[in-house]
């Protein structure tokens, strides 16, 4: 099937298969199937506003043929939009999402539009009516990728057949995965949880492997700065047989001057099965077991970046491995905003002026500290404008999607990396935000 506009359609563009999208985050595309999975971000309104129209809605869809999904005129085709004038604020007619018009003075494209077409799941931040399975909260739908079986594959962890064909959406601003079960004929059919007993933090991007399993990224929580409770975790299938052991390594010493001594721990590594378990501990990652004992001390007595690695092995084979990165020679730039604070007044469209303290054992080069405005609502943010220096001013902008939304704040995030200058010594960064929430 070609694409929505024929080749040489007036005001068009051939390119063109799928239009009406705002914020196409995460979408998969599924060969075997033909399709792509597509998940759409909405506008942050948490509720339906009779002079403008619906709260936002996120999508998901499956494209398999050329369509317009309605953005800026409709969310689905029963969820029109006001005609609002922003000039006078008054807001007209709902748009005909059966034939939407494109009057905007910016328009060179047409000015008839295909009609509107239904996605195969909305909702909003309320529990749903049409999809209750998928609970309440923030609004951030991820199309991640449909499981492909094969019966070739001598995986031990690959996924079962249970899950052939079958799209995995997942939820960012609600910590989950979901089955999107589809009929014999590819239709969405309904929805499943996954994995219910397990906790996610911001789940964000995935992929299945060559083995059969899935890697899953996690943002974890922050705004724009170093996140501890970010993650790339591997899911495995095993069924009725034997798991994985899932190790575990902790250091008292992130980072220090040579001699460095760091006291490692395998604290909560563990068998799922209950299996014995062989500890091996390679300190500078040269292929060489330096320690099996539980908790080991090492000495690095050298400047540069160290990954000590522990890597456990059960009984029937399978193992394991986690590390942690020490650093040798450098200890990380300290920054603190010493304006603004969060207790200052403010509100939004005020310039407010940052000044950003960096202590370091390495001479400090101002003009290389980066400072960035993020707009803050609820637990996520929006990077809008980035300055150098540790002085200097923002304008704090907030955008027409934000207007009249709850729990926005002003969030100044910096960030410094120094640049040591002995040879050998590994640059660190350093990190510091501060939240500004609008006065009352």
């Amino acid at each position: 099937m070609g694409n929505l506009f024929r080749p040489g359609t007036p005001s068009t563009r051939p390119e063109i298969y799928a239009m009406g999208l705002r914020n196409p985050f995460r979408f998969a595309v599924d060969r075997r199937a033909g399709v792509v999975y597509l998940a759409d971000y909405s506008p942050d309104a948490t509720t339906a506003d009779p002079e403008r129209g619906p709260d936002g809605q996120g999508k998901w869809m499956i494209v398999r043929k050329p369509g317009n999904y309605g953005w800026p005129y409709c969310a689905t085709p029963e969820l029109p939009y006001r005609d609002y004038d922003f000039a006078t604020g008054l807001s007209g007619p709902a748009f005909d999402c059966s034939a939407p018009v494109n009057e905007s003075p910016h328009n060179t494209g047409r000015r008839r539009l295909p009609p509107v077409v239904e996605p195969e799941v909305w909702y909003g931040s309320a529990p749903s009516a049409q999809f209750p399975e998928l609970g309440q909260n923030g609004v951030a739908p991820m199309a991640g990728p449909a499981y492909h079986y094969d019966r070739h594959n001598t995986s031990p962890i690959k996924w079962p057949r249970y899950f052939d064909g079958v799209p995995i959406f997942f939820e960012w601003t609600r910590d989950a995965l979901f089955e999107f079960r589809l009929d014999r004929h590819g239709r969405f059919d309904e929805i499943r949880p996954l994995f219910g007993s397990i906790a996610f933090d911001n789940p964000m991007d995935m992929e299945f492997g060559p083995d059969g399993a899935l890697y899953l990224l996690e943002y974890g929580d922050g705004y724009y700065s170093e996140n501890p409770n970010a993650r790339l975790s591997r899911i495995d299938y095993v069924g009725s047989g034997n798991h994985t052991p899932v190790p575990a390594v902790t250091a008292d010493k992130l980072y220090g001057l040579a001699p460095l001594t760091v006291q490692l721990s395998s604290a909560g590594t563990v068998d799922p099965d209950g299996d014995v378990i062989t500890l091996a501990w390679d300190f500078d990652r040269d292929g060489v077991i330096d320690s099996t004992e539980p908790n080991p001390t090492a000495i690095f007595d050298h400047d540069g970046a160290f990954n000590p690695t522990l890597r456990v092995v059960d009984s029937t084979g399978r193992a394991g491995s986690a590390s942690v990165r020490v650093v040798v020679g450098n200890e990380p730039p300290v920054l603190e905003f010493v304006t603004p604070t969060a207790g200052d007044p403010f509100v939004f469209g005020q310039t407010v002026n940052y000044e950003v303290r960096v202590t370091d054992a390495q001479p400090v080069n101002c003009a290389q500290v980066q400072v960035t405005y993020v707009l803050g609502h609820e637990t996520h943010g929006h990077p809008i404008s980035t300055a150098q220096g540790c002085t200097g001013s923002f304008t704090t902008t907030l955008d027409a999607a934000h207007v009249g939304a709850e729990n926005l704040a002003a969030i100044f995030v910096a960030q410094y990396t120094d640049v040591p200058t002995e040879p050998g010594v590994t640059p660190l960064t350093g990190q510091a935000f501060v939240v500004v929430p609008p006065s009352p």
